[in-house]
């Protein structure tokens, strides 16, 4: 009887060891996500900005082209 408890003594270590190692791993590959999931939005919102950027820079661009081209017919008409 002895070798049967001491046997299912082990038996219960052993299973909470897999246990504690499993619920490492899971907390482990949670974390894996939400770093991905991070990179990701912010990868998402430097695109964003960039895009921004690019539509301002054009704005600023289109100005400029329309402004030149009133002076231009300004000079001309005089």
């Amino acid at each position: 009887m002895a070798k049967f408890a001491e046997d299912d003594r082990i038996e219960q270590m052993n299973a909470q060891k897999r246990r504690m190692k499993q619920l490492e791993h899971k907390k482990a590959v949670e974390e894996l996500i939400r770093i991905r999931r991070e990179k990701k939005e912010e990868s998402q919102k430097q695109a964003i900005e960039e895009r921004e950027r690019e539509a301002q820079e054009a704005r600023i661009k289109a100005q400029i082209i329309e402004e030149e081209r009133q002076r231009s017919e300004e000079h001309t008409s005089e």
